[in-house]
């Protein structure tokens, strides 16, 4: 049984003619289930649980990117397929990276039923599938064997699952299935007379970093959650079934 997890913002008005396009496809294709709608006294996890013990065989994300990652946090380590349908524009980052198309085209790669076994990263009692970042003002990293890292008050630090930002530098291919994390840092300073930009990248691997921040700057997850550090991130002891499209980037 497919199971829809809608999220409290597609309750909009707005939102109506696209829903009902949306599910008049998945009812073409056969996938017609039971549909959640999530409003603020719904608990994401109090519903996915129960939905699970109801026989639930796949949960889909309805929604955006906070919405796929409120799903994976949900499951408490159940391996059942999650299929994601974005709809909007607006904070859909992750669905490309999964060669996922917005609203009517997802429903045709949930047919297609492509399942993949991604790695999940650990932050705190958090769960997310693609990076973790901060800024680096005040910022500490700490890895193993006792190594740290301060990077300039102009970095941006990411820890990487799998990437929301393409990287074209050629410093590494990131792979969410290979066992380690990356900790990616790119500095930015100006340089000579009229002060020209220039960049400065760096990637660590390893399975297990802690970060600090003087200031309590937000780490941000999945380009959705926010977490306040300190923030131990390492990879989960279980990983997600995905349902993704042929041309996702990994």
């Amino acid at each position: 049984m497919h199971v829809y997890i809608y999220d409290g913002f597609l309750g909009n008005h707005k939102y109506s003619k696209i829903l009902a396009k949306i599910e008049t496809r998945l009812t073409d294709l056969g996938l017609n289930g039971k549909i959640c709608r999530l409003g603020v006294i719904k608990n994401y996890q109090d519903l996915i649980m129960g939905e699970i013990r109801r026989g639930a065989k796949t949960i889909i994300a309805v929604g955006n990117d906070e919405t796929l990652s409120k799903v994976i946090n949900s499951l408490g380590g159940y391996d059942i397929p999650v299929g994601f349908i974005p709809v909007g524009k607006e904070r859909n980052s992750i669905a490309e990276f999964l060669g996922i198309d917005l609203e009517l085209a997802a429903c045709d790669i949930l047919s297609a039923r492509r399942l993949t076994k991604i790695d999940l990263a650990q932050a705190n009692q958090y769960y997310f599938l693609t990076e973790a970042s901060i800024s680096g003002k005040d910022t500490l990293v700490a890895l193993e064997k006792g190594y740290s890292i301060e990077a300039p008050n102009s970095a941006l630090i990411k820890i990487i699952n799998l990437p929301l930002t393409h990287d074209k530098s050629g410093l590494a291919r990131f792979d969410p299935n290979d066992g380690q994390l990356e900790l990616y840092i790119k500095t930015e300073e100006d340089s000579g007379f009229l002060k020209k930009k220039t960049f400065g990248e760096s990637i660590f691997t390893a399975e297990r970093f802690y970060i600090e921040n003087k200031k309590q700057q937000t780490l941000l997850l999945d380009n959705s959650v926010g977490i306040i550090p300190p923030v131990e991130i390492k990879l989960a002891k279980h990983s997600v079934t995905l349902i993704v499209g042929k041309s996702r980037s990994f």
